[in-house]
C-alpha cells in the first residue's frame, strides 16, 4: 500500500488565503479540495484565524474607543480654559480632577502659546480686580461727600446705599463697554402701596406718601449724580480699569483662538502619561 504525500506545514500566508477565500464565500471543504489538505486541517486554522481575527478587532474597538474618549476629555478640558466660555474675567480655582487634565493637556501640548497666556490672563485679571476695589472704594468716599450738603436728614444713609450700589454696578459695566447713557437717566419714581418710591435703577432711594416729594427727591439727586459720574469718568482710576479691561480682552482672544483650534481638530497631539497607547 503507497504511503500519503506528507504535507508540509502550513504557513500563516497560506493560512490568510484561506481566511480571505473563506470569507468570499468558499467553504472549508471547498478550500481543502482546491489545496489538497484534509478538511479537519483547514477548518481547524480557520477556526483559530477567525478567533484570532476577533479578538484583534475587539482590541482595536477597546482602543479606538478609549481614544476617542481622552482627546474628547482633552478637548473638553481645553473649552473650560477658554475666558470667552466664563461668566466673568476672575479666574476660578481649578477642582482636583481638572488639575489633573491640566496636567495632561500639558504633557500633550508643552510648547502650546495657551500656557503663556493663561499665565498673562491670571495676571490681568487680578489686576483688574484690584483696581476695581479701589475705585469702589473712591466711590464709597466721594458719594457721602458728594452728597452731604443735600441735607437729607434721616434718608441720607438709605440714599447714599442706594446710589453706592448703582455706581458701583455701572463703574463696572462702563469699564467693559462703551456706555454713553447717563447714570442720572435711571431716576424713577413708582407708585408702591399707598405711595411712591423713588429709585436709581432698581435701588431705593425713599418711600414718599405723595409722588411729587418723590420727584422731589430725585430731580435734587440729579445734579449731584452726574457731577459724581463726571469725576469719575474723569479719574486716573477708571481710565487704568479700562486700559486693563482692554489688555485683558486682548488676551483673552488669542488665548480663545488658541482653544478654537483644538476644538476644530478634536485631536490634541503629542502624548502623555494617560494616553491609552
Amino acid at each position: 500500500m503507497p504511503k500519503s504525500e506528507k504535507k508540509p506545514p502550513v504557513t500563516s500566508e497560506q493560512v490568510q488565503d484561506w481566511l480571505s477565500r473563506y470569507d468570499q464565500g468558499e467553504t472549508a471543504r471547498q478550500i481543502a479540495n482546491k489545496d489538497s489538505y484534509d478538511v479537519r486541517t483547514v477548518r481547524s486554522h480557520l477556526q483559530k484565524a477567525v478567533q484570532e481575527r476577533e479578538k484583534h478587532e475587539a482590541r482595536a474597538t477597546v482602543l479606538r474607543n478609549a481614544l476617542e474618549a481622552h482627546y474628547r476629555d482633552l478637548c473638553n478640558f481645553a473649552l473650560k480654559l477658554d475666558p470667552t466660555n466664563l461668566p466673568n474675567v476672575v479666574i476660578p480655582s481649578l477642582p482636583a480632577d481638572d488639575e489633573i487634565m491640566e496636567s495632561a493637556l500639558r504633557q500633550h501640548i508643552p510648547r502650546s502659546p495657551i500656557w503663556k497666556l493663561k499665565v498673562r490672563q491670571e495676571k490681568l485679571a487680578q489686576e483688574y480686580a484690584q483696581l476695581l476695589v479701589q475705585t469702589r472704594a473712591d466711590l464709597e468716599k466721594k458719594i457721602p461727600d458728594s452728597l452731604e450738603p443735600l441735607n437729607l436728614s434721616s434718608r441720607f444713609s438709605e440714599v447714599i446705599s442706594g446710589v453706592s450700589r448703582v455706581f458701583t454696578s455701572q463703574t463696572e459695566l462702563r469699564s467693559q463697554n462703551d456706555i454713553t447713557t447717563k447714570i442720572s437717566g435711571f431716576l424713577r419714581v413708582a407708585p408702591e402701596g399707598n405711595g411712591y418710591r423713588s429709585q436709581l435703577g432698581s435701588s431705593l432711594l425713599g418711600f414718599f406718601e405723595n409722588k411729587e416729594d418723590a420727584e422731589g427727591l430725585n430731580t435734587l439727586l440729579g445734579p449731584v449724580i452726574d457731577n459724581i459720574e463726571k469725576s469719575i469718568k474723569d479719574s486716573p482710576v477708571l481710565v487704568s480699569l479700562k486700559d486693563k479691561y482692554s489688555e485683558l480682552e486682548r488676551n483673552n482672544q488669542k488665548l480663545h483662538g488658541e482653544i478654537s483650534v483644538i476644538r476644530m481638530r478634536r485631536i490634541v497631539p503629542g502624548r502623555c502619561k494617560f494616553c491609552p497607547l
